[in-house]
């Protein structure tokens, strides 16, 4: 073995994933799983504990995150491996405080589930078996004792334990008012033992800079702009030895970059020096394919890749996506006060999407189970070009932002700081900038990654944080620790780490300048970005998003319950009503069962089957949020409004909540919803009691040309007005095309004669989708006498996309004019194309549904579509809002 230390070897990655054996010594448990993996996932696994989600059981598991875990694993080192000069244990996530030890042998303590941990272990390790424990304690006992020690309960409100802002742990975890008071422990992303001798790659950055010559040349296809060309600038650092900082022979030790447009290589540099730090620039791209959100062109990604030869072995590399594209946040004078948005490429781009927070409680789950994948590409569906990382959660994994640069959606990134006071000790301070420090690193090549934020509301909420500090000093002592922190500390490292992205310090605030705290200094409509809860906590009516005239609408949102399927994997049927222990226990929000029932009798009629209740609830949600971002998307001419994201896109577990997507991935109406409000061309309505205004927004880089009909009707069918137009639709920009005065000849206002509005526009010169909908009841519907629609459909085509998926498209037509008309089926994992949509007899609609079939095999047979047919009318049933109240 003495002379493999003279040998070059290349590095040698080894993943401790398997027969990890998770203990709880006071209650004799001993199991084994598979990391990642946590406290609450083992004990499920092993029937230790009863589901959390299910009924009130959330009270019942205390125990498991009030106790001190050990987690071990033995691991087997060869000679081979000791040959190494080097060898690093690293923990790339632990949460949260933890002591490590190996072969009993204390390595150090980890206290932030936001960042790595790394040790060297050369000297302690064993030619073959080694002994791995970390120590975990209680979170809770630690945030106990923390408050103690500093004589302060720093919380994040009500719905929270006490004392998660002494951690750097997911805040959500502690509860917030959409999730239990489940915080987790344990090991949350993989171990790793990294074996190297001399040097290693530590880590690239990848710049671009767009050179647009002409700024009037535009793509003939698409009308985008394009790029004369893109200047490349490759930070390379690596990670030397004690003993090998530069005495390499550079014939035979140095390191190669290579650029490629998918399998094409590009761009191939001459050997490259073996340093500590180097900045390759100058690299030349011309006439580049941009970076885009899918909702304007493609998102075209190229790979850098980085290899390091040490005496002619390729002993490392390094491999990743990037893009090449322009995004600044564009903030200038103007007539209304400060521009807030967001120009990519040289064009202004409404920013439309929703808040994420974390997939799952118990986070290393909700990436088994696929649900990073199917909630992003939900969002994608849905037209969505942003997802907003809420602070009360974590820096994502690292496939988040995969997904987001493939599917070309832009990324809000909060640091993980939430609603809250925070220590002002040196110590907490270290923590985050070690913890910032690593994720900017981390993240900085996504071209998805479109901002860091330094927090969540804590400026907004700052009135009523100040009262935890309980002195005057205690009060000064954080006043200055947050300047400190995000005035300085964050926007200082983003600057010197990721200088090409913007920061912006809290959301929301006014200015990047110096804090704006309180409700209404933090909140302003002329600048900055905005969060607007008068709808739902303060009780307002839908229309009070209309007065709110915001730059940039990053949070605001509206409760409905999840689909009832997922009600009754936690609610059994005699429990569920509005204001049962368990669904008020599925209720985080106070008295919001209470909230959501109040609104939806402002607006209907109350059906006595809660599972219609259920619907109704999601449909008064979408017509909120609705009212809300077709508002603000009128106001983007002139770039008065350039954003609305809504909260929130998913949920942590199965509850009644803000979100647009439940737990398990089920649509709600919000985000079919969403697909039409959202969709890049969008006709609107707005109403007032004498006039009815006729818009059309336009977020498509080209003028659009069409016709939009409209018809003003009651619910029997009866037209009062019908006219349709010519449009000429200004690329980037809103229109308001027809002024209509609502009369009293045209609206009596009497009996049964209540109006609707129904719009339809049919574009003409746009290469995909051509007809987009919208309509909207002048009055409330409880108001209007619906006639049952009649709805029937026609299978059209049918399509087998792989030996167990079957598309169909399904013709739909109405006798009368049928509101909300959705699916209800007992098909699992149906996709739809369009769902909770308004038709009206003179206009048909084509619906692809999507779903694997139940025994159903007779795809090769002649008569396959009359069997499709057949099992589709056995199968499912198109229903409406008369539907949900009995003759």
């Amino acid at each position: 073995m003495e002379k493999d230390w003279f040998i070059m070897k290349p590095i040698l990655k080894k993943t401790l994933s398997h027969d990890w054996h998770i203990l709880q010594p006071e209650r004799s448990i001993e199991v084994i799983g598979d990391a990642p993996i946590t406290v609450f996932e083992a004990c499920l696994q092993h029937d230790l504990i009863p589901d959390p989600f299910y009924g009130t059981n959330e009270q019942e598991v205390k125990w498991v995150f009030e106790s001190d875990w050990i987690f071990t694993k033995e691991f087997e080192l060869s000679p081979q491996n000791l040959a190494y000069s080097s060898i690093i244990l690293c923990f790339h996530g632990l949460d949260t405080i933890a002591e490590v030890f190996l072969n009993d042998t204390p390595l150090g303590s980890c206290k932030n589930m936001h960042r790595s941990y790394s040790f060297s272990i050369r000297e302690i390790c064993n030619e073959g078996m080694n002994y791995l424990k970390i120590h975990f304690q209680s979170p809770l006992k630690i945030a106990k004792a923390k408050s103690q020690e500093f004589k302060t309960d720093l919380n994040t409100g009500s719905a929270g334990i006490p004392g998660v802002p002494y951690l750097r742990k997911a805040q959500y975890s502690f509860g917030w008012d959409w999730g239990p008071q489940l915080p987790d422990i344990g090991i949350w992303k993989p171990v790793e033992l990294i074996f190297w001798d001399k040097c290693k790659i530590q880590n690239v950055h990848i710049k671009s800079d767009v050179n647009f010559a002409d700024l009037d040349k535009r793509d003939p296809l698409t009308n985008l702009p394009l790029a004369h060309s893109a200047t490349i600038n490759a930070e390379i650092n690596l990670e030397l030895s004690g003993t090998n900082q530069t005495n390499q022979d550079p014939a035979q030790s140095y390191l190669l970059l290579t650029i490629l447009d998918k399998d094409d290589e590009i761009f191939n540099s001459s050997p490259l020096p073996i340093v500590q730090s180097q900045t390759l620039e100058g690299i030349q791209i011309d006439k580049p394919t941009l970076w885009w959100t899918h909702d304007m062109g493609a998102s075209h990604l190229y790979t850098a890749v980085v290899k390091l030869y040490l005496e002619e072995i390729l002993v490392d590399s390094w491999r990743a996506s990037f893009g090449i594209r322009e995004l600044q946040l564009i903030q200038k004078k103007d007539k209304w006060g400060r521009s807030f948005f967001f120009r990519l490429n040289r064009l202004p781009i409404f920013i439309k999407g929703a808040n994420w927070i974390p997939v799952d409680s118990f986070i290393p789950r909700g990436f088994k189970q696929g649900l990073y994948a199917s909630n992003i590409q939900a969002a994608r569906d849905a037209n969505f070009n942003m997802l907003r990382v809420w602070g009360g959660g974590i820096y994502e994994i690292d496939e988040f932002y995969q997904l987001c640069d493939e599917m070309g959606i832009l990324v809000w990134q909060d640091f993980p700081f939430a609603c809250a006071l925070y220590p002002a000790d040196q110590d907490f301070r270290e923590e985050i900038e070690a913890e910032a420090r690593e994720n900017i690193i981390r993240l900085r090549n996504h071209p998805s990654l479109a901002l860091w934020c330094g927090n969540n509301e804590i400026e907004h909420l700052w009135i009523d944080l100040q009262w935890q500090a309980k002195s005057i000093a205690n009060w000064k002592a954080h006043r200055n620790a947050y300047r400190d922190y995000f005035y300085k500390l964050l926007p200082d490292l983003v600057n010197d780490l990721d200088e090409q992205r913007n920061y912006w310090p809290s959301s929301p605030t006014r200015s990047d300048k110096k804090p704006s705290f309180g409700y209404f200094a933090s909140n302003s409509p002329n600048s900055g970005d905005s969060h607007y809860w008068m709808v739902w906590h303060g009780g307002f009516p839908f229309k009070a998003y209309r007065r709110f005239f915001s730059r940039f609408m990053s949070e605001f949102g509206f409760e409905s319950f999840p689909e009832i399927e997922t009600i009754n994997s936690f609610c059994p049927v005699e429990d569920q009503n509005f204001y049962s222990p368990i669904m008020e226990n599925h209720q985080k929000n106070p008295a919001g069962n209470k909230k959501i029932f109040n609104y939806m009798k402002k607006r209907f009629q109350i059906p006595p089957s809660f599972s219609h209740q259920v619907i109704l609830s999601q449909i008064t949600q979408a017509e909120a949020i609705e009212y809300g971002v077709e508002h603000w998307r009128r106001n983007r001419t002139y770039n008065r409004c350039m954003g609305a994201l809504f909260w929130q896109l998913n949920d942590c577990w199965p509850v009644a909540s803000w979100s647009s997507i439940d737990y398990y991935g089920k649509w709600k109406a919000l985000h079919y919803f969403a697909k039409r409000f959202f969709a890049p061309l969008f006709p609107s309505i707005e109403e007032t009691k004498r006039t009815v205004k006729l818009w059309i927004t336009n977020d498509y880089p080209r003028d659009v040309a069409g016709t939009l009909e409209y018809w003003i009707m009651d619910a029997k069918g009866e037209i009062y007005q019908h006219e349709s137009l010519g449009t000429e639709i200004k690329e980037l920009s809103s229109k308001m095309l027809r002024k209509i005065s609502i009369s009293k000849k045209l609206a009596p206002g009497q009996g049964d004669n209540k109006l609707f509005v129904y719009l339809v526009h049919r574009s003409q010169n746009l290469p995909h989708e051509n007809e987009f909908y919208s309509f909207r009841f002048l009055h409330p519907p409880k108001k209007y006498a619906l006639e049952k629609p009649e709805i029937s459909w026609e299978l059209k085509k049918y399509e087998f996309l792989d030996s167990s998926v079957l598309r169909v498209d399904m013709q739909l037509t109405v006798a009368n004019p049928g509101f909300y008309i959705h699916l209800e089926t007992k098909i699992p994992k149906w996709k739809c194309s369009d769902n909770y949509f308004t038709m009206i007899p003179p206009v048909s609609r084509m619906i692809t549904l999507q779903f694997k079939p139940n025994n159903f095999h007779n795809h090769n047979q002649k008569n396959a579509a009359d069997e499709i047919d057949k099992y589709l009318r056995r199968s499912l049933k198109w229903v409406s809002l008369y539907h949900l109240f009995p003759p």
